[in-house]
This record gives structure tokens, sequence and C-alpha cells, in this order.
């Protein structure tokens, strides 16, 4: 495909994050023509409609301990998307593993903004997952940050979105495991300069396979013919949330029948003391530079602190200590078979904002 095209069709996508992308609609149907990729038919696929045109509206609050069985684990728990699916949390330090809820404030930057970078280190998925991609043909892999307060107090909130494809090698088998990770901040420079003021904001992680014959798919099979890899076909960078909104309900139009392996709104973060000390909400995410591990909440309590203590992360993947260099990749594959896991790199630093650019909010009237 040509330079023209690829870049095209990115400008496409990007104009769905407006209101007014109906023209850019038909043009892109025009260009799956002409690529010689038949056009299937379009039926809308309801519920994933519904799940991200409601994507903001709703947010995910991580529970605070490993789960025991599950059926007992949600207690009163609600949210808009499939409780099974949602991300258990684990950071990896020193001490091993532990719930990254239980990170402590005075780990965290003491005060003030920040900023945020992100990478996909590791995905290993559980040998059921595998076969579900094996299955589908394809994945997309849904990476959201947003903040909670704005830079300036007139604007709009903004928001970071990274979307990658993950295609089959030519046998339709997942790649190898050392081959999938996802930086954002390669294909989107903009990606490493996340601003959260006050340091709070909220991310979600959603990864689903899908078959292959689906519109938006099929657009993205245009803008990336790679495979083995995550391969990134889309990022909208410090856009605004009302433009996200709208872009959420383009993108949702567009799946067809999503199986999800992650699925989650937006999960509260808070990457200072301050902040997590001063939030109002009921639980949300400590934030720190370091390694956090996302685990399905319906594999979650197979990792029970006293499980986990054998193991360590080595390049991302969770292997039996001592498990040398080389052996990593082949120990990773075994270990815990009934476990889809994704490990993320963070990175947060102290940002200094321009001179004024986020005015405080004046202090109450007596």
């Amino acid at each position: 495909m040509s330079t023209g095209r690829r870049d095209f069709m990115k400008d496409l996508l990007v104009a769905g994050a407006l209101p007014a992308f109906a023209p850019a609609f038909e043009a892109a149907a025009q260009a799956v023509q002409q690529s010689g990729i038949p056009l299937p038919v379009f039926e809308p696929d309801l519920e994933a409609y519904d799940f991200w045109a409601g994507f903001l509206k709703y947010k995910s609050i991580p529970l605070a301990e490993v789960p025991g069985p599950f059926t007992q684990a949600l207690g009163g728990k609600q949210t808009a998307a499939g409780l099974d699916r949602e991300a258990f949390f684990f950071h990896y330090g020193v001490q091993g593993f532990h719930a990254a809820v239980d990170i402590s404030p005075a780990d965290l930057v003491p005060d003030g903004d920040v900023t945020v970078s992100v990478n996909v280190v590791a995905f290993r998925p559980a040998d059921e997952d595998r076969n579900t991609f094996e299955r589908l043909k394809s994945a997309q892999l849904r990476i959201d940050f947003a903040q909670e307060f704005s830079v300036v107090d007139v604007l709009d909130k903004m928001a970071w979105t990274a979307v990658a494809l993950l295609r089959p090698d030519k046998m339709n088998k997942l790649p190898p495991i050392q081959t999938l990770s996802f930086d954002p901040t390669t294909a989107w420079k903009k990606m490493q300069d996340i601003v959260l003021p006050r340091g709070q904001g909220s991310w979600a992680i959603n990864l689903y396979a899908q078959k292959i014959d689906g519109f938006f798919s099929q657009m993205l099979r245009i803008l990336n013919k790679e495979i083995g890899r995550f391969a990134p076909v889309l990022g909208l960078p410090a856009i605004s949330m009302i433009a996200l909104q709208s872009f959420n309900e383009f993108y949702g139009m567009f799946h067809n029948k999503p199986e999800y392996l992650f699925q989650s709104n937006p999960v509260p973060v808070f990457a200072t003391a301050s902040a997590l000390k001063g939030s109002t909400a009921s639980r949300g995410l400590p934030l720190r530079t370091g390694t956090y591990v996302l685990v399905p909440i319906v594999h979650a309590p197979q990792l029970t602190p006293e499980k986990l203590e054998a193991f360590e992360l080595k390049q991302g993947l969770i292997v039996p200590r001592n498990t040398t260099a080389v052996n990593v990749y082949s120990a990773a594959v075994a270990a815990l078979p009934a476990v889809t896991y994704a490990t993320l790199d963070v990175t947060v630093k102290p940002a200094q904002l321009p001179c004024g650019a986020r005015a405080e909010k004046p202090p109450s009237a007596a």
C-alpha cells in the first residue's frame, strides 16, 4: 500500500474523533474497495457499541485483594464491562508480587503535576485465550489515559489513546511470546508525555479478539500489513474528552462480536501521595514508576500470595524463581498455563507546567 493511502486512512480515523465524520466514512469505504478487499455486509454489534459509547461514563474500581472463589469475589461491584475480564492489578518490586492497591503513598511522587509513559512489556495468554485468538485470527489492544483535571480550567480535559493490531502468522498461530510487546511511545512520541494535572487521572486496557471480516478490522489491515507482533495502527494523543467520546461512538460501530481477554472502563489512578490521600473515590490505583502485572479477575484466584512466592518476573514474564535468562521464554510458556496476563512498565515523573497554565481553584468564600 502506498504511503499516501496509509496517511489518508490514518487521517480518516483521526477524523472519526470529530462529530462530523460522515464524508470521511464514505471515503473510507471507497478506499477499502480500491484495496481489493470486498466489503462485508455491515450489521452493527449493539452490545459492543453500547460498551464503547458508554466507555467514559463509568469507572472500574479495582479490587482491594486477590479474589477468592470467583462467584464470591464480586460482591455488589457494578460496571458497564464484563466483570470476569476486568483486570486485577499486581505490582512487582524488590519484595516480589503484591496487590497494586497496597502501594504506599510514600512510594509516590509527593505532590503536584506529573507526566506518565507506559508500554506493554509482555503479553502471555492462557491456553484457552490463545485458542480464542487462533480461532478468530485478529486481535486489538487499546490503551487509554485521561485527565481528571484540565491543564487550564476553561479547557476540556485531555485524553491519550493508542490502538494496536495483532495478526496471526502464516500458520494462523499466535506469534511467539517474545514478540508480544507494544510500546506506544515508539509509534506516537506524544504518548510519552501524558500529563496528569494534580497527579490524578484514569487509564484503561482493553484487549480482544474478533473475526477478521469486520469493516473496522479490514480498515486496520489496510493501515498495517505487519504480522507477528502488536503493530500500531492508531494514536490519538492529547485530544479533548469530547472528541474522544465522538471517536468512541465511531469506534464502537464497527466491531464484530469481540471476545475480550481484558475489558474495562477507565480505572481511577493516583500518581501523587497528595492525590491518593485526598481522593474521595472509594478506591483507585496508586501509580508509580515500576512494573504492573494485569490479570483478568477470572484468573486472579490462581495467583494467591502463597503461590506467587514461587515466581519472579524476568523480561516481563512470570517464571519460577532462579530461572536462567536462556530459559525465560520456555519457562514462561510452561508456567501458569491457565492464566492470562500482561505486564506494563510505567514511568512517572514530576512535571512543571508553564507558569499560569493551570489556574488553581479559588478558595471557597467564607
